[in-house]
């Protein structure tokens, strides 16, 4: 995986989330939807991303009502539906 691809969902996430309620979320896959025709194969990539988003304190990651470890996900321990949620720099 190219670093420029990494860096384009990157700042794709962080973009979609800053036009969004501070409070609301994003599925993943609007990320690589919004940027490429074969979005699917980039899946993998954006949820580790996101872990990484994740892990510098940028963004939350939950599944339903929980709030998911970051590691679990870049492990590949999680499974099924995640949303992305900025956290308030307040």
């Amino acid at each position: 995986m190219s670093d420029q691809l990494k860096a384009e969902i990157r700042a794709q996430i962080l973009r979609l989330l800053a036009q969004r309620k501070l409070g609301s979320s994003i599925c993943p896959s609007d990320a690589p939807r919004s940027l490429y025709k074969e979005w699917r194969e980039h899946m993998p990539i954006t949820r580790l991303i996101a872990a990484q988003l994740a892990i510098e304190g940028l963004i939350t990651i939950t599944q339903g009502a929980n709030t998911i470890d970051f590691n679990d996900l870049a492990n590949g321990q999680i499974v099924g539906p995640i949303r992305l949620r900025l956290i308030s720099s307040n």
